[in-house]
């Protein structure tokens, strides 16, 4: 992993450097010209630059695309990396739906979500299994029982991975194997929406206020 930092109040932001440090992780320290950095830093790449020379494309928002592309260089792919698999059918009539749907769960999460859609190579059965059983948590609108998501929801069962369901009204027994979960019931696009967010909040990842540590 990488890390780069924009930096405009110094303390709070110097302890997840100094954490970075110890993890050995590549860091880009961005910093306005009013920031005083500790000596310790001085071997750290620093870009000093202000938010009007980041919206003007001044020199010094050069040298910032230059460390990005630099951080991306040096980025290591976890070996479990950690995201969310969102199940739901695919109609063209929900294609605008599920898009906002998947940027709700990577916002709240601050996690990639993964959907089936989005595979375009290798035996794709196989990848969504693969994806399913190795996702931090997985969703699955299972409205009217639909088939391919109330296999998704069977696969990560089966794997043990964490997951939850949604469906919209009106309410109907669920399949048999998953009459000891709670679904999530939803009558419009609207509520589905607070449905995700509800589901996705507790799987937020977020950097700990370390002062209260």
């Amino acid at each position: 992993m990488s890390r780069l930092v924009k930096v405009q109040s110094v303390s709070p932001v110097l302890k997840e450097l100094d954490l970075a440090r110890q993890l050995h992780l590549p860091c880009c320290i961005v910093a306005d010209p009013s920031v005083l950095l500790p000596e310790s830093y001085a071997d750290s790449a620093v870009v000093k630059i202000t938010d009007s020379d980041l919206s003007n494309n001044t020199p010094s928002a050069a040298l910032v695309q230059a460390e990005i592309e630099t951080l991306v260089d040096e980025w290591k792919q976890p070996s479990q990396p950690h995201f969310v698999f969102f199940g739901t059918d695919f109609a063209e009539e929900h294609k605008q739906r599920n898009h906002i749907v998947k940027q709700i769960l990577q916002r709240v999460t601050a996690m990639p979500c993964a959907m089936g859609e989005d595979i375009r190579e290798g035996a794709v059965q196989q990848v969504i299994s693969d994806l399913i059983s190795t996702a931090t948590v997985m969703i699955a609108d299972i409205s009217e029982d639909n088939l391919n998501t109330c296999i998704e929801a069977g696969i990560a069962r089966g794997a043990g991975t964490r997951f939850h369901l949604a469906s919209r009204t009106p309410r109907r027994r669920p399949p048999f194997m998953f009459r000891d979960q709670q679904v999530w019931h939803y009558a419009n696009d609207i509520e589905l929406l607070g449905r995700m967010h509800r589901i996705a909040y507790p799987y937020r990842r977020r950097v700990l206020n370390w002062e209260l540590s």
